[in-house]
């Protein structure tokens, strides 16, 4: 029952949400489903709503110790991998517990989902090696069930934008999957090199579907590069962006002697950027007339639904960030927290305005016309809030060039040396 309502609310959270790849997962058949880590909660929370079908997640067992989060995890169909540092006793029996449901959920041909980088961390970049229980499951599910022919290892890829705000886009990649059956026959003759193979062979998979920048050296520069690599794509489909974004900064990232002179114009390109607070998504040549009237026009027309939204989920955004957010340590917990708190605030917060507007005496007709009325604002006013972020970037560029700043000028010159670099580099 929660799955639908969840739904709702990660397709509200987020501005773009796509999922890729959907057809690469096998009917009818038992599934380890593996992800990159980047984002703690949200991660299972956003596959386990999405996904057609049902997701039983391995999860870290420190997590179930927060009240406020244990039962929503267990509705999730959460399991609990307890790890040496969570001091418990018999860690063995324990994980033979859960590995024993895992085995019985696989042999129903189910899904079990697991994270095997063991940590997450928001970092673009696939944390090696993988942990050697995804390999052990895979491999122990064959000989607990001999019945099962084909067990499938299916990579997904998450995308985010942005790990830490509100309403930025999100892209679900699902890669090609590996079938454990063939490394079988190898694993009964020689279990370490059997699982050596495929837990390369996982590793590749699943970085070939997200976003790896091997490169640590220049890790923030490059992913600063971002919203102009987005700019280059021919589609604006987030799958067409992630492939520039992944080619360029691959290509890149895996040779930096080579692109060394390209690397020092991105080093320049955003240390003006971020003097200048402009991101690279629009540069001088985006910004005429003509279309800064628009745009402006367009957040004028949004702002009395966009301050009737806030003065009305005021509350709730006080309650989420100020409440729900205290005591979180973790920033990468914090989106999660949001989620769940909009998602079962909301409702419950629409519902006590209605009955007290009730209750001081307006008719239900027009109490219920406030709320709906509220929903919509609020509905409109998260695509105006886009709006209006577009327009004080636009207005922030049209000041630098009417007045000739000699570091936006020089900021907008790498910007087009780069396209042009990333649009070359695109095509190799």
């Amino acid at each position: 029952m929660l799955k639908p309502w969840v739904k709702l609310g990660t397709d509200v959270f987020y501005s773009r949400l796509e999922i890729r790849g959907f057809d690469k997962i096998p009917e009818d058949c038992p599934v380890i489903l593996i992800s990159n880590h980047q984002n703690a909660l949200m991660d299972p929370l956003i596959c386990c709503v999405n996904f057609k079908r049902e997701l039983h997640w391995l999860t870290r067992a420190d997590i179930f110790k927060n009240p406020r989060v244990n039962r929503f995890l267990y509705a999730l169909n959460m399991l609990p991998i307890y790890r040496e540092r969570d001091k418990v006793g018999d860690l063995a029996g324990k994980n033979d517990e859960t590995f024993s449901a895992c085995y019985e959920l696989l042999s129903k041909k189910k899904i079990v989902a697991m994270f095997p980088e063991g940590m997450h961390r928001g970092k673009k970049q696939l944390h090696l090696p993988l942990k050697k229980g995804l390999v052990r499951l895979a491999f122990r599910s064959l000989d607990a069930n001999p019945e099962i022919t084909n067990l499938y290892i299916v990579p997904v890829g998450l995308d985010y934008e942005n790990f830490y705000s509100y309403r930025s886009k999100l892209l679900i990649n699902i890669g090609h999957p590996l079938d454990v059956a063939d490394f079988y026959p190898m694993y009964k003759e020689d279990p370490v090199r059997a699982m050596s193979i495929l837990m390369n062979r996982s590793a590749e998979a699943l970085s070939n579907c997200m976003i790896d920048i091997r490169d640590n050296h220049h890790y923030n520069d490059l992913m600063l590069l971002r919203p102009l690599c987005d700019t280059v794509a021919k589609e604006n489909d987030l799958f067409s962006q992630f492939q520039v974004f992944r080619s360029v900064t691959g290509k890149i990232s895996n040779d930096p002697d080579r692109y060394a002179e390209m690397l020092s114009e991105i080093h320049q390109f955003v240390k003006y950027g971020k003097k200048l607070k402009l991101d690279g998504s629009i540069g001088k040549d985006d910004v005429r007339i003509g279309r800064l009237v628009a745009q402006g026009l367009k957040a004028a027309a949004g702002l009395l639904p966009g301050m009737f939204a806030f003065l009305f989920f005021g509350p709730v955004y006080f309650v989420t960030e100020k409440l729900g957010l205290s005591g979180i340590d973790d920033s990468l917990f914090k989106n999660s927290i949001r989620l769940v708190f909009w998602v079962f605030l909301v409702p419950l917060w629409t519902m006590v305005i209605f009955f007290l507007l009730i209750t001081v005496g307006i008719s239900m007709k027009w109490s219920a016309s406030v709320v709906v009325a509220a929903i919509l604002s609020g509905l409109v006013s998260l695509a105006w809030w886009n709006s209006v972020k577009l327009f004080r970037k636009m207005i922030r560029i049209y000041r630098m060039n009417a007045r000739f700043s000699e570091d936006f000028m020089r900021w907008n010159s790498l910007r087009k040396s780069l396209f042009k670099k990333i649009l070359q580099l695109n095509k190799i």
